[in-house]
């Protein structure tokens, strides 16, 4: 697609000709800007931001990886269509290499080019033909599209489920979305507990919880017996400490969050524990994620969270809400 094409895709769609709205990544750190576009290379194509989300959980905030698009333009060969909903990898892997072939798709090297402008938030954005056939994952319309602003915190807890075969009694440990979401993919028999320190989730048995409660040893008693499998969401060293002095003999402990290790567990040797950690997430996790979402899609419509226009996240400083949505605008249909 030459630009001549490009600009006549942005005539149609009613937007700017070639300029599009870009926001920074951070309450305090945003301020709007309109910034030139550049040329649409072959196979790549031109979408529109519809939503973006941010988690509260320890303030740090990916709008990125929350950011839900709109097709707007296309090659006349291309598998999307105009109007298409997708979400987009914000940092799309090769696929092929050592670190990928591996499971660690967050080591790859191609991961880091870059594959759109301008940036990863702006109202308009142009994707490189490597992002277009590596990173995008359709999303259907018939759920709405702040629902899938959870699409990276799901493909984690969906990872655990991948990679994690014994978790009849499971214990999860820390505050936020995400470990509504842990429990929403480690669905199954056996038994769930969820300690919430803050205890700042509400309806929790909706994602698959028998127990829940503040405290760790009522919700470890609650479980009828050691746990095979703690998930602690939280990056609290202390969080981590605990869950693994609860651990039974050969449990699996995944943190979801980097935290100190150094020489506070040393019953990680004595129990025989398996201690993992499973920030990052995997390309073949993606579309499971999806999928889940699109099943629990009446229980996340139920979560409280916070929309704002991007006019108004620009002045924020802290987020006040579990779960913030900033809309962009309105899908097409």
């Amino acid at each position: 697609m030459d630009m001549q094409s490009s600009e006549q895709a942005w005539i149609t769609l009613g937007a700017a000709l070639d300029h599009a709205v870009s926001w920074g990544a951070a309450p305090g750190q945003c301020h709007l800007e309109t910034v030139t576009l550049p040329p649409v290379l072959d196979e790549g194509m031109v979408l529109r931001l519809l939503c973006t989300g941010a988690l509260r959980e320890g303030q740090s905030v990916d709008l990125a990886s929350g950011a839900v698009w709109e097709v707007s333009s296309v090659q006349e060969k291309s598998k999307y269509v105009p109007g298409q909903r997708v979400w987009l990898h914000p940092a799309p892997p090769c696929g092929i290499c050592p670190a990928c072939l591996a499971g660690c798709a967050v080591s790859c090297r191609d991961s880091h080019r870059q594959t759109a402008f301008p940036g990863w938030m702006s109202s308009v954005r142009v994707l490189h033909p490597w992002a277009v056939r590596r990173g995008v994952v359709p999303v259907p319309s018939t759920v709405g599209p702040d629902l899938f602003t959870l699409l990276v915190p799901m493909a984690r807890a969906m990872r655990v489920r991948r990679t994690i075969s014994r978790r009849d009694r499971v214990l999860v440990v820390g505050n936020g979305i995400q470990a509504l979401l842990v429990g929403a993919a480690l669905d199954g028999p056996g038994r769930r507990a969820l300690v919430n320190p803050n205890g700042d989730l509400q309806n929790v048995g909706s994602f698959g919880f028998q127990h829940s409660g503040t405290g760790l040893e009522p919700m470890r008693e609650a479980l009828q017996g050691e746990p095979d499998l703690v998930v602690v969401v939280d990056g609290s060293a202390d969080l981590l400490e605990a869950a693994v002095h609860s651990a039974g003999l050969g449990t699996t402990v995944v943190a979801m969050s980097s935290v100190p290790a150094g020489d506070r567990f040393s019953q990680l040797w004595e129990k025989q524990t398996t201690l993992m950690f499973q920030r990052g997430i995997a390309p073949e996790d993606l579309v499971p994620a999806r999928n889940r979402i699109v099943e629990i899609a009446r229980t996340l419509d139920a979560v409280p969270r916070s929309v704002v226009a991007p006019e108004l996240w620009e002045g924020r400083e802290t987020l006040e809400a579990l779960w913030t949505v900033i809309e962009s605008c309105a899908p097409s249909c």
